[in-house]
C-alpha cells in the first residue's frame, strides 16, 4: 500500500469515528472526482448546511491552515471553522461553487467578478498581522519559513542560489533569466519596506457561484509577505496555466483592489509586483533556499529540469500581461 492509500484509509475511518460521535454532522453520498493531491477532502453537511473535512497528511499544515482561518475570520472572504480534530482535520463551512458545471463567463461577466476579485484580496491584504504574542509557535521547518518577516534576506539568498544554479545548469543560462534574476534583485529593497501581512499565495484557490465570487479556501500555504508578494500570484491569473485564452481581467482587478485598498499602485509597485511574480518560480527552483545548482542532488537536479520549461512560459506570460504597466525593455530587452 502506497503512503498515500494509508494516509487516505486513515483519514476515512478518523472521519467516520468523527461523524459517529457528533450527530450534527453527516456524509455526502456523492463526492468529488479529485478530493486533493496532499490532503483528502470530504464534502458533508450540518443540517442544510454545506460543510468540508479536510483531513490533513502533515499535522503542522492543519495547525498552521486552523490559525490562518481564524486569524482572518471576520474578514468575510475565508470559510469559517465548525470543528477541529488538532493536526489531523477541519470541518469548516463550504463555499457554493458551479465553476466547473457553468459555462465560460462572457467578458462583461468575467469583468465584473475580476473587480470583486480585486475587492476581496485588497481586504486579505489589509488584515492586520497577527502580533508576535498572536502567532502560533513554530515548531516545523515549514512553519519556521513561513513565519519569517526578513523577506530581504530570504529574497537574496533565493537570487543568489538562482545564479549558482545557472551557472550549473544550460539550460538556464539564457538572458530571459539573467534578467529575471535582475528584476527580482532590484526591486528587493523596496519589497522589503511594504508593511508584513499575511498573504495567500495559493490565491487561484477561490469558489465562483453564478458568476459571484464566493471567497477563498485552502490557506494552509499562507505566510508572511508583502502586497507586492500577493499582487504577484495574482497576476497569474490573468492567462492561467489551465486556460488557453485570458480569465482575469487586470484593469477590472485593480479598479476594485484600489477602490478597497483606496490607494492607487505606481509604476515601481507594478515592477515590484512582476519581480515577485518571477521569485514565486525561484523560490521554488532554489527549494526554498536550499539548493545551489549542485548536480550530486540528483532529485532538486531533476526537478529543476523538468520545471525549466513551464517555469520560463509562465513568467513571460507575466511580462506580456503586465507590458502595459511595466516597462519590460528596462529589464527585458528579448522580449
Amino acid at each position: 500500500m502506497s503512503e498515500r492509500d494509508l494516509f487516505v484509509e486513515q483519514a476515512t475511518a478518523r472521519l467516520a469515528q468523527f461523524v459517529d460521535a457528533h450527530s450534527q454532522f453527516s456524509i455526502d453520498d456523492a463526492q468529488p472526482a479529485y478530493r486533493g493531491g496532499t490532503n483528502y477532502i470530504t464534502l458533508g453537511h450540518r443540517g442544510g448546511q454545506p460543510i468540508l473535512f479536510k483531513s490533513f497528511i502533515r499535522p503542522y499544515r492543519c495547525d498552521h491552515e486552523a490559525f490562518c482561518l481564524r486569524h482572518f475570520a471576520g474578514s468575510g472572504v475565508v470559510p469559517q471553522i465548525l470543528a477541529t480534530v488538532p493536526q489531523a482535520l477541519i470541518v469548516m463551512s463550504r463555499w457554493p461553487d458551479d465553476s466547473a458545471d457553468q459555462p465560460a463567463l462572457d467578458g462583461t461577466q468575467r469583468a465584473e467578478l475580476s473587480e470583486q476579485l480585486g475587492r476581496a484580496v485588497a481586504t486579505l491584504v489589509q488584515w492586520p498581522m497577527p502580533t508576535a504574542a498572536e502567532q502560533p509557535a513554530a515548531t516545523s521547518e515549514f512553519e519556521q519559513f513561513a513565519w519569517r518577516t526578513d523577506i530581504d534576506e530570504i529574497a537574496r539568498h533565493c537570487v543568489a542560489l538562482c545564479r549558482q544554479i545557472q551557472s550549473q545548469l544550460p539550460l538556464y543560462q539564457t538572458d530571459f533569466f539573467t534578467a529575471s534574476l535582475d528584476l527580482v534583485e532590484a526591486q528587493i529593497d523596496y519589497v522589503a519596506q511594504q508593511p508584513r501581512l499575511l498573504f495567500h499565495e495559493d490565491i487561484s484557490n477561490f469558489s465562483v457561484y453564478r458568476g459571484q465570487f464566493q471567497g477563498f479556501y485552502d490557506l494552509e500555504m499562507v505566510r508572511i509577505g508583502t502586497e507586492a508578494m500577493q499582487l504577484g500570484v495574482v497576476v497569474d491569473l490573468i492567462q492561467p496555466h489551465w486556460h488557453t485564452e485570458e480569465w482575469l481581467v487586470w484593469p477590472s482587478f485593480l479598479q476594485g483592489y484600489q477602490a478597497t485598498s483606496q490607494r492607487i499602485l505606481t509604476e515601481q509597485d507594478f515592477q515590484a509586483i512582476l519581480a515577485m511574480n518571477h521569485f514565486y518560480y525561484l523560490i521554488r527552483l532554489c527549494r526554498w533556499g536550499k539548493w545551489n545548482g549542485d548536480p550530486m542532488q540528483t532529485g532538486s537536479l531533476q526537478f529543476a529540469t523538468a520545471v525549466a520549461d513551464g517555469y520560463f512560459k509562465a513568467m513571460q506570460k507575466a511580462c506580456e500581461s503586465l507590458h502595459g504597466w511595466v516597462d519590460l525593455k528596462q529589464w527585458f530587452s528579448t522580449l
